[in-house]
């Protein structure tokens, strides 16, 4: 069977309703105001989520993961925005806070569902996991209340028409570079846990430690965004990007190259590739924001949303190229795609 591209497929099918429909909850976010957006956005992949395992098929597979997708949007958009203005703290290493968290939950949450599988061989036990997000959710609903928007007048809002509408060539390059280098680095990202899983097995790790090392290199890559969102409030975001991403790609490569050869080193040069490449990622959604300070929660999405949403879909294709020429061949083209996406913030500069 082409397993690289049905799981590409798999992606790709799941990512559109995970992803791209942030775009449509990021521009409802700033215009309502509602705590339910966070509510149901950590309940429905709660449930849907703990229900995988009396799938009857993979149809009822990908619709659970679509709902759950949908969920998903609706929360990120405001969640993030709100994390940024939270006081305390620099708006970058409050985004980054934010996102760590999630993401330690998606290194840990796939390793647990591996640990169940092993041990009693079915997933009759996951919907035990819907109890820590229906506790979540009702700890959001009491304690995070999103501020009432306020509404502007009508020349304070003619005024801000005619402001937007003035910068608007000015602030279309750095958005297309931001958007460009959280796109190109996230399809570096889905690309190596995707298909790194495939390589792992036909190299003979066994599933929990395949799991562990998938984990681990998610980790890493949260303690890598807590990290640039602690030095983005001291650094330019600019430097940021091009560091890590030109850093990034040679680690990651050696990674891949003693994948086969030298375990330690290839896990070690892999955690801390992703380490340096992640720690990117608040620095690119706090200019985002920036650059759109009252549609924040669209730009939020566009930065993470629909970034994540159209690198999902081109694991499709990468999936299809991997059983074409080789699936090793595929992941070090991966690791060497961060060098190229660096060019794209000259674009970033003439913010």
């Amino acid at each position: 069977m082409l397993y690289n591209t049905i799981a590409g497929r798999l992606i790709a099918i799941s990512t559109v309703f995970n992803s791209l429909s942030q775009l449509a909850f990021g521009w409802i976010s700033d215009r309502v105001r509602s705590v339910h957006f966070l509510t149901l956005g950590i309940l429905l992949p709660a449930v849907c989520i703990s229900l995988l395992g009396f799938a009857p098929s993979i149809s009822v597979v990908v619709l659970l993961l679509s709902i759950s997708g949908i969920g998903i949007a609706s929360f990120h958009p405001q969640a993030t925005a709100q994390a940024a203005n939270f006081t305390g703290q620099g708006r970058s290493a409050n985004v980054s806070i934010f996102i760590t968290g999630g993401n330690v939950g998606q290194a840990v949450g796939p390793f647990l569902i591996i640990i169940i599988l092993s041990y009693y061989n079915n997933l009759t036990y996951l919907p035990v996991c819907v109890i820590p997000g229906i506790i979540s959710a009702l700890f959001t609903n009491q304690f995070l209340k999103p501020k009432p928007i306020e509404v502007a007048n009508r020349t304070e809002s003619s005024d801000t028409r005619s402001s937007l509408n003035s910068d608007y060539h000015s602030k279309i390059a750095p958005l297309i570079g931001l958007y460009m280098v959280a796109m190109l680095r996230t399809v570096t990202t889905i690309g190596l846990i995707s298909y790194l899983s495939l390589q792992l097995d036909s190299l003979g790790y066994k599933n929990i430690a395949r799991s562990g090392i998938l984990a681990s290199f998610t980790f890493a890559g949260s303690m890598g965004i807590l990290f640039g969102g602690r030095v983005s409030d001291r650094i330019s975001g600019v430097i940021i990007l091009c560091v890590s991403l030109v850093t990034a790609a040679p680690i990651l490569y050696i990674s891949i190259s003693l994948s086969n050869n030298n375990r330690l080193l290839f896990i070690m040069f892999l955690l801390f590739g992703n380490f340096i490449l992640s720690s990117s990622v608040p620095a690119n959604i706090v200019m985002g924001q920036q650059l759109l300070p009252n549609n924040q929660n669209l730009a939020t999405s566009f930065m993470m949303g629909a970034a994540w949403g159209v690198a999902g879909l081109l694991n499709y294709p990468i999936g299809m190229l991997a059983d074409q020429f080789g699936r090793v061949s595929i992941l070090k083209a991966l690791t060497l795609l961060p060098v190229f996406t660096a060019f794209f913030s000259l674009l970033i500069r003439k913010k």
